[in-house]
């Protein structure tokens, strides 16, 4: 990958250069190397430089490099960080952000939090179930995994920091929660001192509230619905509404999430989460759902 410069001569006689992010591959037919162009940058009269700069010092970081901006009034400040973060950082791990973040407002969009909130209330269960369900639910959408698979390798990969601490044995927990919140029918059900409410009535109650229209796919599945197809019927539900939004299938709305993550740095007195630069297509999907871009430093917190 390598930084390419072409060159454009008008009528005038002038010369105009371009700047292109490219990387070489071979012609299937030819064999011979053909440049393939990642970003356009635009002309170099008109460039960004500041965020080329950025771009540099994004990828120092992980190389673990420092970058000196010539132009800047005091070069040696500029080091491989230029936000206010404590110096000497060190990268530790990347976490997914893009994926988690669509799926979490789409799982209360729905109402799959208020009802499981309720149940669990109802019952005076202290465990976040609500989470545990949420973390399953997006593995099934991201990567599906087991239960012990996400608790023991896929939670440590995304960054949903309400799900920190969460139990091998939450896991299970909750899916006989699920199981005992069925009824005979099919259905989930909450009960209230007015009247038992179905989670399909609820969660189509706010589809209804957000002008979107679907197909019930609880029909789809049998009458005595078990707590793992649940699970894949959630998942199927934020994907179909994740679809109709954005006009594209899931698999192109994952990938293009999976260009938002987080960093995770560390030093001897800090650790620090910060995401990536947001590309126009992650934008445009985090636009569509009315989602401002997470703020550049997620989380700081100081090591004890």
């Amino acid at each position: 990958m390598y930084l390419r410069t072409t060159k454009r001569t008008n009528k005038d006689g002038s010369t105009v250069v371009y700047y292109q992010l490219a990387h070489n591959e071979r012609h299937p037919k030819t064999r011979k190397p053909v440049a393939k162009v990642i970003q356009n940058f635009g002309r170099a009269d008109q460039l960004n430089r500041d965020a080329l700069v950025r771009l540099c010092r994004s990828i120092a970081r992980v190389c673990g490099l420092i970058i000196t901006d010539p132009l800047e009034s005091n070069p040696e400040t500029s080091q491989i960080n230029n936000t206010g973060l404590p110096e000497d950082l060190k990268i530790k791990k990347t976490l997914s952000l893009g994926c988690p973040l669509i799926i979490e407002s789409l799982w209360e969009s729905l109402g799959f939090k208020k009802v499981i909130e309720d149940i669990t209330r109802a019952k005076k269960l202290k465990i976040p179930y609500e989470r545990v369900l949420l973390a399953m639910t997006a593995n099934r959408l991201c990567e599906p995994d087991s239960k012990l698979v996400v608790w023991d390798r896929w939670l440590s990969k995304v960054y949903m920091p309400s799900c920190n601490g969460l139990k091998l044995k939450h896991m299970y927990d909750a899916m006989d929660l699920l199981q005992e919140a069925a009824r005979y029918d099919g259905k989930w059900v909450i009960e209230t001192n007015e009247d038992t409410i179905s989670l399909e009535e609820r969660c189509f109650r706010s589809l209804k509230r957000t002008q979107i229209k679907m197909m019930p796919m609880y029909h789809w599945v049998s009458r005595r619905i078990e707590a793992h197809v649940k699970i894949c019927v959630m998942a199927l539900m934020i994907e179909r509404i994740a679809e109709l939004e954005y006009k594209l299938p899931w698999a192109q709305i994952r990938e293009a999430l999976d260009e938002l993550q987080v960093t995770e740095f560390f030093n001897l007195k800090y650790r620090v989460f910060m995401r990536n630069e947001v590309t126009s297509k992650t934008r445009n999907i985090l636009n569509l759902l009315k989602i401002n871009p997470p703020k550049q430093v997620l989380y700081l917190q100081p090591v004890p």
